[in-house]
């Protein structure tokens, strides 16, 4: 988000809820917001510097691989209550927040707008991914072997 007093908020994705949630935005000269619709992974990877805050709508989430992307992009992530995202939230509860209603969402959001990244947590966080994605490939490749 711009250091000025102007926000932007890109929203990624589509749904049946999309045009109402278009109806409910209200643009301002200190509010824009810019729909991008589905988006392949190689767009998405373009976007996550100008990433401040995360927010997950998705009523579950089997493995959380989207909000973990973010977090490894040192974004802030806001994601609806679920046994995954809370599992995620006690691992970095500084830069990861449930939220159960939207009125708890959009509190959460405000509040991490204001936050700066703390790296040494995120540098843990990084260190436990990158420790269980080098176990998951050798676990893979013993398997092949035997």
């Amino acid at each position: 988000f711009p250091s000025h007093d102007r926000h932007t908020f890109i929203i990624v994705g589509d749904g049946e809820k999309l045009d109402w949630l278009k109806s409910q935005i209200q643009v301002s000269e200190s509010l824009q917001v810019q729909f991008k619709g589905r988006l392949g992974q190689n767009e998405i990877q373009e976007l996550w510097s100008e990433i401040k805050v995360l927010v997950s709508c998705a009523a579950t989430e089997s493995f959380g691989l989207t909000l973990r992307e973010a977090l490894l992009n040192e974004s802030f992530v806001v994601a609806r209550t679920n046994a995954t995202t809370l599992n995620i939230e006690s691992k970095l509860p500084n830069h990861f927040k449930t939220y159960n209603t939207p009125q708890d969402a959009v509190e959460k959001i405000k509040q991490l707008m204001l936050e700066k990244s703390e790296s040494e947590e995120l540098d843990e966080f990084r260190q436990t991914v990158r420790k269980e994605q080098e176990d998951s490939l050798l676990r893979l490749a013993r398997s092949w072997v035997y």
